[in-house]
């Protein structure tokens, strides 16, 4: 999360976006049902969805801005199921 919403690289921070994005909605091994999310506390949560925004706010770059959101948008889909 650091580099996504700190680094100046942007191949570094296009690559943080996408690997935020997949982790988050990893497949938890021992209940195919859940994701990562599903096991994240609140607070964490609460800090991740504000990181990801302050990402967003901090980057330019079409691409990268684009990637940004789908990390998001799987975010707003994990909270509205």
């Amino acid at each position: 999360m650091h580099i996504m919403v700190n680094s100046q690289d942007m191949s570094a921070k296009s690559l943080a976006a996408v690997i935020f994005r997949r982790s988050i909605l990893e497949k938890d091994p021992n209940n195919k049902e859940k994701i990562v999310w599903d096991h994240i506390n609140q607070e964490s949560k609460d800090w991740l969805k504000t990181q990801a925004l302050v990402a967003l706010g901090n980057t330019t770059q079409k691409s990268i801005v684009h990637k940004i959101c789908n990390a998001i948008v799987e975010i707003a889909a994990c909270l509205n199921s």
